[in-house]
C-alpha cells in the first residue's frame, strides 16, 4: 500500500496537537482555580498562546540544518522513484 508522505505528516501533526491540547487542558484545569483575576486566562487564551509559532522567518536555517533537509529531500525523491 502506497501511503502518501504528505498524509502521514498531516496525521502526526494532527496527533501532536490533539495531545498538545489534552495537556493544556489538565494543566489549565490544575492552575485555573490559583488564577487572579489580573492573571486570569481562559483556555481559548492558553491555547492560542501554545499555538503561537516560535520560528520567525527572520530566523536563519544553520548549514547543519540545510544538510540534514538536502538528505531528507534526497531520500523522499529516491523513494518516490522505486
Amino acid at each position: 500500500m502506497d501511503f502518501p508522505i504528505a498524509h502521514g505528516m498531516r496525521l502526526l501533526w494532527q496527533a501532536v496537537d490533539d495531545k498538545t491540547e489534552e495537556r493544556a487542558w489538565l494543566y489549565y484545569c490544575v492552575t485555573a482555580p490559583y488564577q487572579d483575576k489580573k492573571n486570569k486566562m481562559s483556555f481559548d487564551q492558553l491555547m492560542k498562546k501554545l499555538r503561537k509559532p516560535k520560528i520567525t522567518t527572520e530566523q536563519k536555517m544553520t548549514g547543519k540544518q540545510i544538510e540534514r533537509f538536502e538528505k531528507i529531500m534526497k531520500a523522499v525523491r529516491d523513494k518516490k522513484k522505486k
